[in-house]
């Protein structure tokens, strides 16, 4: 029998005060669809919701396979 993998528990609330968040995002165009930088977004909420001590996952576990910093995933839909 094969083990499965430990789960790891995320945190569900921020650890870090609104004004940081403000200045993190201030020059995300959250108007339009589609105009993030979903890697900068990605580690904005990763330390945010974990802390500045929490290391950045490297590996992905998602269903495209790609690695952490792969922009594969960040196109909008209609442009794959």
């Amino acid at each position: 029998m094969i083990a499965a993998p430990a789960k790891r528990i995320l945190r569900s609330s921020p650890r870090i005060q609104q004004a940081w968040w403000a200045k993190q995002s201030r020059e995300f165009n959250f108007s339009v669809k589609d105009k993030l930088d979903t890697n900068q977004f990605n580690r904005i909420l990763w330390e945010g919701l974990n802390g500045s001590k929490s290391p950045y996952p490297t590996i992905r576990n998602g269903a495209s396979g790609g690695d952490a910093d792969s922009d594969a995933d960040d196109k909008p839909a209609g442009s794959r």
